[in-house]
């Protein structure tokens, strides 16, 4: 390794990392190759290694030892662009990843990526696994699509695991040619979620409706606000009571009693609509 200036390396690996470069530390360039420090100037020192004396593999993994899959994505275009060998399994395993053959792919649709979208998936530190739905949509309209309907839902910057939720569900209903236009006219991140949940499990949303409909029906105590709603992957009835003395909440006590038992009541009942959940 000798020490040079930065105006000797003709090409550069920018792939964007996420890592700040010490100011403290030289620019590093592989065999002519810029690999990190990439915000120095032609005349700033630069540490020159050479292919003999190590990998780009084993140089990169030491520069950079912890890259999102974004970053990673980023790395292989620019490595594909300077058309310079690269063993991604051994590079891999170097950062602890385990390699899949699934990952070029998912490169080649995160190349195609509306700005908007990689921002949100490097914000969230999106996995590979978290994209691997949208291998599913072979045709390139259908990805198309999918890209405009993401871009409305991610606007509403839902946390990590909403955001995939809702992204894999839009997959599914593109697959199975389902209406999801309305998404682009939602509210609120809510009533987008609920309406792509509606539509991929319709059988799901209309017993929850049947549910709600029920607990309004329902003789609850007076002053009783109750819902039937749901809590993640849960839903149930909710139930709030106020009550000012212990009469009063004995006789609350005594309403929910007759409540429950008509609602066990209905519930024996057989149904005739043979819906038994599922979805597209």
């Amino acid at each position: 390794m000798i020490i040079d200036v930065v105006s000797r390396c003709d090409r550069r690996l920018n792939f964007g990392a996420n890592a700040v470069w010490p100011e403290a530390l030289p620019a590093v360039a592989w065999d002519g190759i810029w690999v990190a420090g990439f915000n120095r100037t032609e005349t700033d020192a630069c540490l020159l290694v050479s292919c003999d004396e190590q990998s780009l593999e084993r140089l990169l993994a030491g520069l950079y030892p912890r890259l999102g899959f974004i970053e990673l994505s980023r790395l292989a275009a620019a490595i594909d662009e300077l058309q310079v060998p690269f063993d991604w399994r051994d590079f891999s395993s170097r950062l602890g990843f385990r390699w899949s053959d699934d990952w070029p792919a998912l490169f080649k649709i995160l190349r195609e990526t509306p700005v908007e979208l990689v921002e949100w998936f490097k914000q969230r530190e999106v996995a590979a696994r978290d994209l691997a739905p949208i291998l599913a949509l072979k045709d390139e309209s259908q990805l198309a699509h999918w890209f405009t309907l993401a871009i409305h839902i991610l606007k509403f910057q839902p946390s990590k695991s909403d955001g995939i939720q809702v992204l894999e569900w839009l997959v599914d209903l593109l697959l199975a040619v389902k209406p999801v236009d309305f998404i682009s006219s939602a509210r609120t991140f809510a009533e987008m979620k609920d309406r792509l949940r509606a539509a991929r499990f319709p059988m799901a949303a209309q017993q929850e409706r049947s549910h709600s409909d029920l607990a309004a029906k329902l003789p609850w105590p007076p002053g009783a606000k109750t819902g039937w709603v749901r809590n993640g992957d849960r839903a149930g009835l909710e139930i709030r009571l106020f009550a000012k003395s212990p009469g009063e909440l004995e006789k609350q006590i005594t309403s929910l009693r007759n409540a429950a038992s008509e609602w066990a009541n209905v519930s024996r009942q057989p149904n005739d609509s043979g819906e038994s959940g599922g979805g597209v």
